[in-house]
Formats: structure tokens, C-alpha cells, sequence
């Protein structure tokens, strides 16, 4: 197998997880659309603990940042109360405010595969409820979009 094939194979894995594990579609439609056995898709089913993964809490990275900007605004809190005390040192916080700061801005503008598929989904779902022809015609759509990219 080329390096090119395993690239391949590789992006078909995370799509079909992602499918998975958020579009909430069954192992034989994700293999019918990815173009890969039922086996396979059952050999990285359990090899990634997709079923586990599914069950969980899953956690957006929309929550995930909401939790930073709590987390953050706690410290830039605490850091005022080490200034209201006359200490002139550097604010011992100012690392964590920074990293958290840098990691809010990497999640904000990051849109990877599993972003483009759930807005896909959820624009499609919304779509039906106001035109369910048009829905109709953009779904395949989409999801000849997804095959492109894999």
C-alpha cells in the first residue's frame, strides 16, 4: 500500500467515526458511502472504541471553549487581586492566561472534519424543515462534498 493509500485509508477511518459517532449511521450505510467493507468499518468500530466514544459525553469544541473563557476570566480575576495588594511581581497567572488566551483563539478559528460534517448535518436538518425539496437536492451534495475530501 502506498503512502498516498494509507493517507487515504486513514481519512476514510476518521470520517466513518465521525459518521459514527455524531451522524448516528449505521456500520453498512458508512461502508456504502466510504466505499470500504462492513468489515473494516467493524474492525476500526472496535479498534477505536467508536461504540464507547458514542455513548459517552461527547463535548464540542464550542464547549470546550465556553469553558476556557470561564476559565480565563477566573484568572484574569485572581490576577486583579494580586494587583489590588500593592505586589508589584509579575502576576504569577499571566502563563496560564496567556496558554488559555492561545488555545480560546486555536479552537475558535479551527473547522476540522468533524466541525464541517456536524454543520453539514445540522444545516441539512434545519434545511428540511423550511424546504424539504431543496434538502432533498443538497444532500447528496453534501455528501458527495465529504467523499471529495476523503
Amino acid at each position: 500500500m502506498t503512502q498516498k493509500d494509507k493517507q487515504e485509508m486513514q481519512q476514510k477511518r476518521e470520517y466513518a467515526r465521525i459518521m459514527y459517532v455524531h451522524g448516528n449511521l449505521n456500520q453498512i450505510a458508512i461502508a456504502v458511502e466510504l466505499n470500504v467493507s462492513e468489515q473494516t468499518i467493524s474492525e476500526w468500530k472496535k479498534d477505536g472504541k467508536w461504540e464507547r466514544l458514542k455513548t459517552g459525553k461527547t463535548i464540542s469544541d464550542q464547549e470546550i471553549v465556553a469553558q476556557l473563557e470561564e476559565l480565563l476570566q477566573l484568572l484574569i480575576d485572581q490576577g486583579k487581586k494580586y494587583l489590588e495588594d500593592d505586589d508589584p511581581k509579575t502576576n504569577p497567572d499571566a502563563d496560564r492566561i496567556i496558554k488559555t488566551t492561545k488555545a480560546i483563539a486555536y479552537l475558535k478559528k479551527k473547522a476540522g472534519p468533524a466541525q464541517m460534517y456536524q454543520t453539514g448535518i445540522a444545516f441539512i436538518t434545519w434545511l428540511g424543515k423550511e424546504n424539504s425539496e431543496i434538502a432533498r437536492q443538497v444532500a447528496p451534495l453534501f455528501q458527495a462534498f465529504i467523499r471529495s475530501l476523503v
